[in-house]
């Protein structure tokens, strides 16, 4: 069974204006999360429950929650890495 992914209607509008290619990878990532929330590669975000990271392309982030009661993955960030203010 898979997970519903919700990502905020202002983060996909900030998401619009990426390269085109970085949008394909992004939304390849996005379509994976449903199957497998948490793949091999993301790694938890260190001080936020239920809080995980994955990398796209070495230059992007995207910041989400897993709740396994919903099976609903929240996307609240992507954003270019070295933007990035957090600590993991």
């Amino acid at each position: 069974m898979s997970y519903a992914v919700w990502v905020d209607p202002h983060l996909e509008r900030k998401v619009a204006r990426f390269p085109r290619d970085v949008i394909q990878f992004i939304d390849e990532v996005l379509r994976d999360l449903r199957d497998t929330p948490r793949p091999p590669h993301c790694r938890r975000i260190h001080g936020i429950p239920d809080a995980w990271r994955i990398v796209v392309r070495k230059d992007y982030r995207i910041l989400y929650f897993v709740d396994d009661k919903t099976r609903r993955v929240a996307v609240y960030e992507i954003t270019r890495r070295e933007k990035d203010t957090y600590r993991s």
